[in-house]
């Protein structure tokens, strides 16, 4: 059958999982495993007994990374997940032992290597990656308008299925895998649905679509495909009679509607639409694939190493128990460890030390600090962000995070202004992936059942009995050696010398660093503050100062907490310790919600910048601020939760808060507004960097000009990040603020036609709104394309349109003009898109505006290829590199080469295909561009395929798969799309 071998290396149609294949090269026996059901081994001596139990997991454990090393401690957490044996890597070595005798003269195909173990079968002795290929190529066939051919493979993918997956040991530790290859299998289904719609066999497609409705009742994107089919087979009455009972049961049984897409169709359906009755079902969504199996080739392999936790670059002084007791709860299968403790006792400290153990130890670690994160809807966002997670609209954002973090180690740093929220997302992702590990801090437990908490007290006070009084240190005869065992007099010892370069203290010195510890309490915070100062002074002098400027030893005052009354104390003595200037702008970066650089320094604290630089380094000096990385050129500070509440009641103190956060979300809208520019230009990464550092700002100044009803503010701010959101792929961000502006500003006109009448003078501003409002809307109609809202879109687009034309905003226009054309090629109708690209390009040249320019050619090749007319989409590739090679935009030249390599392929030029997409590829992964990415390692991956190099192709294919897994990346990506 015509392009059933290119499909993913699929043989003769009648091998099915337990038919004996060649052996693979390099052995003389083969072994086939089967997934897709129990787990089964199979030589060629017959069928392989396996004893209940561990031995299936184990091999079910290897085989879903065939030819990789597994280390140790994965598999014996996959294997004893509840309680560890007396000695696991015995354990785990005799049962390696067991299944290769059970496998007898194949047994060298369960390898032992260095820190862990490997087996040694080819993808084609495996029957989920058969079933994965002919998936593929059944994919691959409908999309050329092979029904037949797609049908074939479809059914032959599914009839390797004999139960559910990884069964017998899929509902434990590899729940996670197993569901992803459940997934898989809907998939092909629905691929099986399509093809047979497509050669005319209706009737069964709607049976097959009926049975997965039914075992999956609540899928609204199945129901809306089932429904389809119904109307496209005639039967559009018994499809409105099946949205009914499922209106019933949606709200009888969870409470809730149908969403947007049911309802959009159940009116087409009523209005018996000719284009729904005529029609196929819509695309199938292609579920994440389960990680890849192989390892993948050189393109495929770059950026595929994860961020690593550093660090910190002090010394770890005490907590050496509390370090122990937390990493023993972790390690010993315990899935919700909080660290609980007062404002400034290190709990943060500690994390950090016990997640770079267990990262040492192989566990890959996730930190999300929670302090900058401004209401309960930031928080699944900010652990989307850390995990390097690209929002995609398709999915639900908890079960893309749960896929994301299976077998990390999530540390939630400052849970307690957000406890509640924070508590039922990792209650529900613990749920959700068997695998994953939390480490929280906090000031009290989250509360969830399991949950296992170290308390952290303040670090232990010496004993200093016999010492003369405060300032009376100069007698003092005693040894040393006691106190200085003391973890807090350790610790303020050790940062006083990192400032003075004192590697011997003598006597008296030990003791006034004794005497600082108790009267600090014990709390670490307030001992490293404390120790900042010994540039300027010596301990005995600290020690007199600190007990006679803040009265520590004194009782606090009623109702507030000892150790957060004399914390505060401390910080304030640090403060005061500092000259005017520092001070000033201390105080004024606690309007900071995260991190922040030094020309937003400068501007909240109206100083010139070139002074603010300086004057930041003394703060972090003095344990006041902390690095936060930014640019070489342009370095970043953060300020501890406790200290910034500490500024902004000094602010409010002064009532001096307001003007500071005015003066912030000027410099905020400003700089979004020049970072449009120079986000499309040769700066672009600098400019991606130094709005990473403001994000959280961007929230947080966002409600504040809404609460202050500064609506021109509030519409600039939102305008002007929009691109970054898109490119970032912060979906959930751009959805929270320009649904906030829309819902507070939203005078639309009565009809286009009114519009261009009478908002252009801008004295009728209110039929529009304020300047901005049209890029606002522009930028929500991308984001519903993005979340798939189609039609919600269209709506969007045509009011964009409306208010960019009032007041002349060119820009807001010309991106409106490319999101409906994305909007029509998506709803397959590539000339209309053609149309508006050109509208586009025509406005954009008129103006002077090349990158415009060149953005409009992207679109409209992009269309051209739907239509067929490959010799026009080369034209606008070439016109698209020229365009984004002269304005310095790499992100846009890699869209255009992904563009030349699509039209390259589709012409079978395989070659060049090749080294166009290599050279996008680079651009790309340097830009964290991954949706351009994934489109071209698909495009390599069926260049390979075609040159006659299988094995680079379906390791290119797998990396593509991971990628789209790791990122929440639901769908494949299509043909068509380009820059914002």
């Amino acid at each position: 059958m015509e392009g059933v071998s290119d499909a993913g290396g699929v043989e003769d149609e009648g091998r099915r999982a337990g038919d004996r294949p060649p052996p693979a090269p390099g052995r003389a026996t083969a072994v086939q495993v089967s997934l897709l059901g129990p787990v089964e081994l199979r030589t060629e001596a017959g069928p392989v007994s396996l004893r209940r139990g561990r031995q299936p997991l184990l091999v079910a454990a290897l085989a879903l990374r065939p030819r990789l090393v597994v280390a140790t401690r994965q598999l014996v957490d996959s294997l004893w997940p509840a309680e560890l044996p007396r000695d696991p890597d015995n354990t785990l070595q005799q049962l390696v032992s067991q299944v290769r005798r059970a496998l007898q003269a194949d047994g060298a195909a369960l390898a032992t290597e260095p820190g862990g173990y490997r087996l040694d079968v080819a993808d084609g002795d495996i029957d989920a990656a058969r079933f994965e290929a002919e998936l593929d190529g059944a994919r691959n066939a409908l999309a050329a308008g092979d029904g037949p051919g797609a049908a074939t493979l479809a059914t032959r993918a599914l009839g390797r299925w004999r139960g559910p997956a990884l069964g017998g040991v899929g509902a434990g530790p590899l729940a996670d895998q197993a569901a992803l290859l459940e997934q898989r299998r809907l998939a092909a289904g629905l691929v099986l649905a399509d093809a047979r719609l497509a050669t005319g066999d209706a009737a069964a497609a709607v049976d097959q679509l009926a049975a997965l409705v039914a075992a999956h009742p609540y899928d609204e994107e199945l129901w809306s495909r089932y429904l389809m089919a119904l109307g496209a087979s005639g039967r559009a009455n018994e499809a409105v009679h099946r949205y009914e009972d499922l209106c019933q049961r949606l709200a009888e049984d969870r409470g809730l509607s149908p969403g947007p897409l049911l309802r959009d169709l159940h009116g087409r359906l009523l209005r018996e639409d000719p284009a729904l009755l005529a029609a196929p079902a819509a695309p199938e969504p292609a579920p994440a694939r389960p990680p890849p199996a192989t390892a993948s080739a050189s393109a495929a392999e770059r950026a595929r190493a994860a961020p690593r936790l550093t660090r910190p670059r002090t010394t770890f002084v005490g907590r050496h128990e509390e370090r122990a007791a937390v990493a023993e709860r972790l390690t010993r299968a315990e899935r919700l460890v909080t660290i609980v403790g007062p404002a400034g006792s290190g709990k943060t400290r500690l994390a950090l030390e016990v997640a770079a153990d267990l990262q040492d130890a192989d566990r890959r670690v996730t930190l999300v600090r929670l302090d900058a994160v401004r209401g309960p809807e930031g928080v699944a966002a900010a652990v989307a962000a850390a995990a390097g997670l690209t929002e995609d609209g398709g999915r639900d954002l908890l079960e893309v995070l749960a896929e994301q973090l299976a077998g990390r180690l999530l540390v939630l740093d400052n849970v307690e202004h957000v406890r509640g929220t924070a508590a039922q997302l990792c209650e529900a992702l613990l749920d959700h992936s068997p695998s994953l590990v939390v480490l929280a801090t906090g000031r009290q437990r989250l509360g969830i059942p399991g949950e296992q908490v170290v308390r952290l007290a303040p670090l232990p006070i010496p004993r200093t009995d016999g010492l003369d009084g405060l300032g009376g240190f100069g007698g003092f005869d005693g040894d040393p050696t006691d106190l200085r065992a003391n973890p807090g007099v350790e610790l303020l010892l050790d940062r006083a010398a990192a400032v003075t370069g004192s590697v011997g203290w003598n006597p008296e010195e030990v003791a006034a660093a004794a005497r600082l510890v108790e009267q600090l309490d014990g709390l670490p915070l307030a001992i490293e503050l404390v120790a900042a100062q010994a540039a300027a002074l010596t301990l005995p002098q600290l020690a007199a100062t600190v007990g006679s400027r803040l009265g520590l030893l004194e009782a606090p005052p009623t109702g507030r907490p000892d150790r957060h009354t004399r914390l505060a104390d401390a910080i304030d003595w640090s403060v005061d310790l500092l000259d005017e200037p520092q001070r000033q702008l201390f105080t004024a970066c606690g309007v900071f919600a995260g991190a922040f650089d030094v020309d937003g320094a400068a501007r909240v604290a109206a100083i010139d910048a070139d002074g603010a630089l300086p004057l930041l380094v003394a703060l972090v000096e003095r344990s006041l601020l902390e690095p936060s990385g930014g640019r070489p050129d342009a370095p970043a500070f953060r300020m501890l939760d406790t200290l910034r509440a500490h500024a902004r009641r000094r602010l409010a103190r002064t009532a001096a808060l307001a003007e500071h956060r005015a003066r912030l979300l000027a410099h905020l809208v400003e700089l979004g507004e020049a970072s449009d520019q120079g986000l499309r230009g040769p700066e672009q990464r600098c400019w991606l960097q130094r709005l990473d550092v403001v994000a959280a700002d961007t929230a947080d100044l966002l409600a504040y000009a809404l609460d202050e009803d500064q609506r021109e503010a509030a519409t600039r701010l939102v305008a002007a990040y929009g691109r970054y959101w898109d490119w970032r792929g912060r979906l959930h961000e751009a959805d929270r603020a320009t649904a906030a502006v829309l819902s507070r500003i939203r005078p639309l006109p009565r009809t286009a036609a009114d519009a261009a009448t009478d908002a252009t003078d801008p004295a009728d501003a209110a039929l529009v709104g304020p300047p901005g409002r049209g890029a606002v809307l522009a930028w929500r109609a991308r984001l519903d394309v993005e979340l798939g809202h189609w039609q919600e879109a269209e709506a969007t687009i045509d009011a964009a349109l409306v208010a960019a034309r009032a007041w002349g905003d060119v820009e807001a226009e010309l991106l409106s003009l490319a999101t409906a054309a994305s909007v029509a090629r998506l709803r397959g109708s590539a000339a209309d898109a053609v149309v508006l690209a050109d509208d586009a390009a025509a406005l954009a040249a008129s103006r002077g505006l090349d990158w415009s320019v060149a953005r409009a050619a992207t679109s409209r090749g992009h269309a051209r290829i739907g239509l067929g007319d490959l010799d026009g989409a080369a034209v606008d590739a070439a016109a698209a590199v020229a365009g984004f090679t002269a304005s310095g935009d790499d992100r846009g030249l890699a869209w255009a080469l992904a563009l030349s390599a699509l039209v390259e392929s589709r012409a079978q030029r395989w070659a060049s295909a090749a080294a166009t997409a290599e050279r996008g590829l680079t651009l790309a992964e340097g830009l964290d561009d991954q949706r351009t990415c994934l489109l071209l390692l698909e495009v390599l991956a069926r260049g390979a395929r075609e040159r006659g190099q299988p094995d680079l192709a379906d390791s290119l294919a797998e990396e593509a798969t991971r990628r789209r897994h790791d990122r929440g990346q639901a769908h494949a990506l299509l043909d068509g799309g380009g820059p914002a």
